[in-house]
């Protein structure tokens, strides 16, 4: 099986100056654990459900002050298409 046949053709993005409450809030009306954090030719990073929980629930901040370049995880982990699922 290939990447192709499970994932999501459209994405959505969120600007690295989003608060996290904003993300949270785009989280939730797509159903997503994730988002993708600047633009297709621009890809800066992803925020997480879990980067939400840890870096500002958990630690007493408020989301609506915090933005989301603040959390997001840099690191990514990319494929392609045609990769196989393995």
């Amino acid at each position: 099986m290939q990447v192709s046949e499970i994932m999501a053709r459209t994405i959505e993005f969120i600007e690295p100056d989003a608060t996290v409450q904003e993300a949270a809030v785009l989280m939730g009306d797509l159903d997503v654990a994730a988002l993708p954090v600047g633009a297709p030719d621009d890809l800066q990073g992803i925020v997480t459900d879990r980067d939400i929980l840890f870096r500002v629930v958990a630690d007493g901040r408020d989301s609506s002050a915090v933005r989301v370049r603040d959390v997001m995880s840099s690191r990514i982990f990319s494929c392609r298409p045609t990769d196989t699922l393995e």
